[in-house]
């Protein structure tokens, strides 16, 4: 079953060096984040529930979070307009070292905080890979 830490903690702020270097991502980059023994999780924990932001990006871009130790799947958590300030929420295994992988393909300052997880043993089980079945930019799905 899931279940909400009582109040969400940003584990990821590159704008005052939490969770990463002072800096904004570098479009191409990836950033491993630690997402279990933080923030209320549990080591062992089978998915964690996280929020999403970007701001200020530098160009349009998109971002995947997935399990390190895996490869970056298709498709993305979130996309982004230049300059713009956006959220999502998600959902990710973590990978090796219970660490999860933060891409962004431009760069600009990426936030995570962490809102829940779901326990070892518990029912649900994450996509290894998520993949794109829908794109109407190009006819695809």
């Amino acid at each position: 079953a899931y279940t909400a830490i009582p109040s969400p903690a940003r584990t990821l702020d590159p704008r005052n060096g939490t969770g990463a270097p002072a800096a904004d991502l570098l479009g191409g980059q990836t950033l491993e984040l630690a997402s279990t023994g933080v923030a209320g999780v549990p080591a062992g924990a089978s998915a964690v529930a996280v929020n999403l932001t970007i701001v200020g990006a530098l160009a349009p871009g998109f971002a995947a979070l997935y399990p390190c130790g895996t490869a970056r799947p298709d498709a993305s958590n979130i996309n982004y307009a230049a300059g713009q300030t956006i959220a999502n929420s998600a959902v990710a295994k973590p990978g090796v070292g219970g660490k999860v992988c933060i891409y962004t393909s431009a760069s600009a300052d990426i936030l995570l905080d962490m809102a829940g997880f779901f326990p070892a043993g518990s029912d649900y089980t994450a996509i290894l890979n998520p993949t794109r079945v829908l794109d109407t930019r190009n006819g695809f799905g």
